[in-house]
């Protein structure tokens, strides 16, 4: 009898053994789904290494510069202008000195016509020629520059690259003498006082002269003083 209850009880416990392994899933369940991304993301992590993103850029920062600025772009006219006025008046750079001036004496700015004639007539960093100092003058003077005027009057009694011309020389010194330019007014003076390109006449030439003189024109004052002038 106590042997029938032993085998009964092992009967038991295999039974429920069995079931307990055949039915383990209904009683714990699969894996929670959150779980299973979880995991996938950490695998996929660690098989492939993510590229660091970049630093966001702060805002406003200028980006960076890969090249420098595209070459040729023409600096302030103003200052190279002025530059090249500089060069010119050193007298050290005369043939540089015209390569800067001609394009803006071309472009009609009258103290490059000026000085670019200033070259012309007196052969500096260019062959000299008389007809385009003339002409150069001639451009300046017609914009009203007292100084090319004054000039135009001296090639005109010289016939520099014009005709020789008295009366034409005093019609430019008059035009640069009522812009108050010394030089011109002392010029005129003398036509007058030798009657060249004009009447003569004393009163008109001590005019003029008085007048270069007020302005400093150390050239009047003498001739003031040695002339008896009305």
């Amino acid at each position: 009898m106590e042997a029938l209850r032993f085998v009964l009880k092992a009967a038991v416990v295999v039974g429920l053994i069995y079931l307990f392994v055949t039915y383990k899933d209904e009683f714990t369940g699969p894996p929670a789904a959150t779980d299973k991304v979880a995991v996938e993301a950490t695998q996929q992590k660690t098989a492939a290494p993510q590229e660091p993103e970049p630093a966001p850029r702060a805002q406003g920062a200028a980006m960076p510069v890969s090249e420098p600025a595209e070459p040729g772009i023409p600096v302030d006219p103003e200052q190279a202008l002025q530059q090249a006025m500089r060069v010119y008046k050193s007298g050290k750079e005369t043939a540089r000195a015209f390569k800067l001036l001609l394009p803006f004496a071309v472009q009609g700015n009258a103290s490059a016509q000026l000085a670019l004639g200033d070259l012309y007539r007196t052969g500096q960093g260019v062959a000299k020629d008389d007809k385009l100092a003339y002409e150069w003058n001639r451009k300046a003077a017609d914009q009203g520059s007292a100084q090319a005027q004054a000039l135009l009057g001296v090639m005109s009694q010289e016939g520099a690259g014009t005709p020789q011309d008295d009366a034409k020389a005093v019609e430019w010194f008059r035009l640069a003498a009522d812009q108050n330019l010394a030089s011109a007014q002392y010029a005129l003076g003398l036509c007058y006082l030798n009657g060249r390109g004009i009447a003569k006449d004393e009163s008109h030439a001590a005019l003029w002269l008085r007048r270069a003189a007020a302005l400093g024109d150390n050239d009047a004052k003498v001739l003031l003083s040695q002339l008896k002038l009305p």
